[in-house]
């Protein structure tokens, strides 16, 4: 067998093209963007669905927990620095993990005579889909004795270093009554509005050049962006410097591929460091009232630093949903996603809802607020025409294991959903994740008996009578709208939350169900329920009241946690 690991429709016809000797080629397709092309064309491939089961889930999250513990920096780091190092090194790692899981079960079945990649590459951390790090990959897995290697370009063996030089064009900070936000993104349209009712002005740091719309935006709803710019003051490309001690995996060594990402993490956090001290510079003998942000991934942890450090309060709103681990992988899968929403230097935890609560009782996490419902979706006059289909969708370069649905496993159940529309004629709708917006227009060629949208959850989950998800805080926003929830684990490997397994129970808001047959079943229970009990799931009360009731407190600095 010939195989090629390819991230990309455009990367594919590049391989093709330009590799006429080799007859037959099966393509793994490591993105939803490939699967969809090779799948929509009938063209050989192999689905990773079937040579990446829930047993590779379990090893590669242990892969990820072990050899974070051995990869240590170079360089000292703060707390939230270690956050965003444990962060790059560990999606990179998942990544490695696929390829070699996916090539190793191959083998189990098939001899594998050539593996041919492109030979693209990119170091650009900071770019989302970095599918054509697959060449590099694969360059330093499969060069060597044991397979026939072919890149069809010259793959880019050097680590591009760049460094920053920050700026801040001059702006007066108010010496009081002013509020810093992490972004105006997520619902913080509600706090921002909050604050400005009570003549507070509202600030948040921005990145990049906004243009006149969004400047138009933000003046309306009354919120001002420092903008900090940035530009590059030196660029190089070297050499990774090889080392003594060697890492391996099985029978690869993955020393180089952990020393090049290595490399551009150091780097990025080098470039945040100098970025953080323009911010430090900022808020010099500058105190705002509170500091609210809804992850602590970058300058966010060190903003809840600097609060910690100068006594001002600070509320972390998590934009996630973390529940209570079932198991040890649950539990590890939480530890990743938590270290990048939540730190102990918060003064305070938003606890929206009962499913968050379990995990912040689970970790005995005493610093939090019941909140009840601050950005999540509300309650509003209901169509009951659709049933949703929401989940959290990832690149392969930032992919996580266990607790997420993969793109395999989303392009079956849009499979199964197809099959479902036609035979019973259901209405699905499909909320696309932003990252993959781009593909709508070609799923709905294939998936003709299914609706994609691009819309945002509190606009259509009042159309909805029921979502499907995963693992999504689009689960949170269901529940506040008052709309069910079936968590649909297709392929039997983890549940969110306690949901109700019974499917002959009417009346409850959240079941789980792991078959299509139960699915359907389930389906047919909601649409039969008539008073359901969503209590089980959510506190009572309105956002507004909620909002007015916590900061009006917080502000004033009588608020206690674990309340």
């Amino acid at each position: 067998m010939n195989i090629s690991f390819v991230g990309s429709e455009k990367e594919i016809k590049f391989i093709k093209k330009n590799s006429p000797s080799i007859k037959k080629i099966y393509w793994v397709p490591l993105s939803l963007d490939a699967l969809f092309y090779l799948d929509y064309n009938k063209i050989n491939y192999i689905n990773p669905i079937k040579y990446f089961k829930n047993l590779d889930h379990y090893k590669g999250i242990k892969f990820n927990k072990k050899y974070l513990n051995i990869i240590k920096p170079d360089i000292n780091l703060k707390e939230s620095l270690v956050y965003r190092y444990n962060s790059i090194l560990g999606k990179f790692l998942n990544s490695i993990f696929l390829i070699i899981s996916i090539l190793k079960n191959l083998e189990k079945k098939y001899k594998i005579e050539n593996i041919i990649v492109s030979g693209w590459g990119e170091n650009n951390i900071a770019t989302k889909n970095r599918n054509n790090l697959i060449s590099y990959i694969c360059s330093n897995l499969f060069n060597k004795k044991k397979y026939n290697f072919k890149s069809l370009s010259k793959v880019n063996t050097q680590v591009e270093r760049v460094k920053y030089n920050f700026h801040c064009n001059k702006i007066n900070l108010p010496k009081k009554n002013f509020v810093l936000i992490s972004n105006p993104y997520y619902n913080f349209k509600r706090i921002i509005a909050y604050f400005r009712k009570k003549n507070f002005n509202v600030y948040y740091f921005e990145f990049n050049k906004l243009n006149i719309i969004k400047k138009l935006i933000y003046k309306i709803h009354g919120c001002n962006p420092i903008l900090i710019s940035k530009r590059i003051i030196n660029k190089k490309k070297t050499e990774l410097k090889k080392t003594k001690n060697i890492i391996k995996y099985q029978d690869f060594n993955i020393t180089s591929l952990i020393n090049f990402q290595k490399a551009l993490a150091e780097n990025e956090i080098e470039n945040i460091e100098r970025q953080n001290q323009i911010i430090k510079k900022v808020l010099s003998n500058k105190k705002p009232k509170i500091i609210i942000t809804n992850l602590i991934r970058g300058f966010n942890g060190y903003l809840i630093e600097l609060a910690k450090k100068n006594k001002i309060p600070s509320l972390a709103i998590p934009h996630g949903t973390l529940s209570r681990g079932r198991n040890i992988y649950d539990n590890y899968f939480n530890d990743i996603l938590s270290q990048e929403l939540i730190t102990k230097n918060f003064s305070h935890i938003a606890c929206q809802s009962k499913i968050f609560l379990s995990f912040l009782k689970q970790r005995k996490i005493t610093k939090y607020i019941r909140s009840g419902n601050l950005i999540f979706s509300e309650s509003k006059p209901k169509k009951n025409k659709y049933i949703l289909y929401a989940v959290t969708q990832r690149f392969f370069t930032n992919n996580h294991y266990h607790g997420i649905e993969t793109y395999f496993e989303f392009y079956q159940n849009l499979k199964y959903f197809n099959r479902m529309a036609k035979e019973s004629h259901y209405d699905f709708l499909i909320k696309l994740h932003p990252n993959f917006s781009y593909l709508k227009k070609k799923l709905e060629k294939k998936f003709i008996y299914l609706k994609f949208t691009n819309r945002l959850l509190d606009q259509i989950l009042p159309l909805s009578k029921v979502l499907i998800s995963f693992s999504s805080s689009s689960i949170e926003d269901s529940l506040y709208s008052k709309v069910p929830v079936i968590l649909f684990d297709s392929n039997n490997r983890y549940q969110h939350f306690n949901a109700c397994k019974n499917l002959d129970k009417k009346n409850e808001a959240m079941y789980y169900v792991n078959s299509l047959e139960k699915l359907k079943k389930c389906l047919k229970t909601i649409s039969k329920s008539k008073n359901i009990d969503f209590g089980k799931f959510i506190f009572e009360g309105n956002y507004k009241k909620n909002i007015e009731s916590i900061f009006s407190l917080l502000t004033r600095k009588k608020i206690k946690t674990n309340s």
